[in-house]
C-alpha cells in the first residue's frame, strides 16, 4: 500500500500570523511553508477587486484579485461604505501566493480587520480571510468547537476582536 505524501503549499504569509495559518493548513493536510520574497516584486498598476453583499446575512465580502498601491484606499472606501450601510460584518480575501498581501494584511489590520483563518480554493487557492466587524458585540460563548484546533482558532480570534468589552 502506497502511503500519499503529505502535499505542500508556499505561500506569503504575514509573520504575525504564520505559525497559526501553519496550523490550519496542518489540519487540512497541507504542510504551508514560507515563501521568501524578492527584492523586486511586480506591483500591478491598478488593484484587482470584487464587492458583493450578501443582504440575507447583512454581511459583505471584498476579494482582492491584485494587488497595487492603491488597494489600501479602494479598501477604506469600501470599509467606510459598507459601515455606513450598517453591514455587520465585512469579510475580506487575499491571495497568500501575492507577495504584495504582506504589507497590506498589516495595514488592513490598522484599519480594525482582524485575522479569520484560511479558504483555500474560495476566491484564491490559498485565500487568507480577515474580518472587519461594524461596531457590534459578538457572542463567542455561542460559537461550539468541535475540534481543539478549532477552539484555538475562535480564541485566536477573540483576542484580536476591538469590540469586545468586558460590561
Amino acid at each position: 500500500i502506497a502511503v500519499k505524501k503529505e502535499s505542500q503549499v508556499e505561500l506569503f504569509m504575514p509573520k504575525k500570523h504564520e505559525q497559526m495559518i501553519k496550523k490550519l493548513y496542518s489540519g487540512i493536510g497541507v504542510q504551508a511553508l514560507q515563501k521568501s520574497t524578492s527584492k523586486s516584486t511586480i506591483m500591478p498598476l491598478k488593484t484587482e477587486l470584487t464587492d458583493t453583499i450578501i443582504s440575507a446575512l447583512n454581511i459583505a465580502e471584498i476579494v482582492i484579485k491584485s494587488i497595487a498601491s492603491d488597494a489600501l484606499e479602494l479598501v477604506k472606501y469600501l470599509t467606510k461604505k459598507f459601515s455606513i450601510a450598517k453591514i455587520d460584518i465585512i469579510y475580506l480575501y487575499i491571495d497568500l501566493e501575492d507577495e504584495n498581501s504582506l504589507k497590506l494584511v498589516e495595514k488592513l489590520e490598522e484599519l480594525g480587520y482582524l485575522f479569520s483563518g484560511i479558504f483555500p480554493h474560495y476566491h484564491h487557492e490559498n485565500a487568507l480571510v480577515l474580518q472587519f466587524i461594524n461596531n457590534i458585540k459578538f457572542d463567542y460563548s455561542l460559537i461550539h468547537s468541535y475540534t481543539p484546533l478549532a477552539k484555538e482558532l475562535k480564541d485566536y480570534i477573540q483576542a484580536q476582536d476591538n469590540n469586545q468589552i468586558d460590561e
